[in-house]
This record gives C-alpha cells, structure tokens and sequence, in this order.
C-alpha cells in the first residue's frame, strides 16, 4: 500500500500580512483624542481586515491584518488618511485645553 504524505494546507504554514505602526503624538491626550476619532470606523465586513487601536503612553499603535496584501495595502492607506486628518484638525484647532491652560499659566508667569 503506497503511503500517503500529508500536504500542509495553506493556513498551516502561511500567515495573514500584517502591519503594526506607532503615531507618536506631542501628549497623551492627543493620542487618546486620535484613539477616539478613529477607533469609531469598523473596518468594513466585506474587507476581512481586522484592526486594532491602542494607546501606548503619547503613541497611537494600530495593529492591520488582512487576507492578502493588496488588501493590507489599501487598508493601510485608508487608515492613514484618516490620521492624517486627525493630526490636521488637532493642529488646526490647538492643544487640548488641559495643554492650553498650562502654557496660559506659564505665559503668565513668564509677563509678570
């Protein structure tokens, strides 16, 4: 009887790509406002990307898996529009008011 050599199956030995990526922000409070903009857009179901967002001290570390690469990719670029917009409005609009008041104070320190 001839012996049959098992063939792995793709998912035994191929992993999924993956992508891990830290934004570093001027403040903590800054990551946590980027966290909260973002963390609100699910991937979509069609896309079989997952995605994880986390604050690490003043980083925002986000954590892509995807079935492919292509998808990875565009996911990806997706993604980073997104914070792109976030650090554009943080900018547009200023430090968070605890980081205003502090350098209030400090201005007024500074005049007197």
């Amino acid at each position: 009887m001839a012996e049959q050599s098992r063939m792995a199956a793709p998912s035994d030995y191929e992993q999924k790509p993956q992508i891990r990526l830290s934004i570093p922000f001027a403040t903590e409070k800054e990551a946590e406002i980027a966290y909260n903009s973002l963390s609100v857009d699910a991937e979509l179901k069609r896309s079989q990307c997952r995605r994880v967002i986390t604050v690490e001290k003043s980083a925002l570390v986000v954590v892509i898996t995807a079935p492919d690469a292509r998808a990875l990719r565009t996911s990806c670029n997706a993604f980073m529009d997104h914070v792109i917009l976030v650090t554009e409005t943080i900018t547009r609009f200023g430090p968070p008011l605890e980081k205003k008041q502090k350098l209030q104070t400090s201005e007024e320190t500074t005049v007197s």
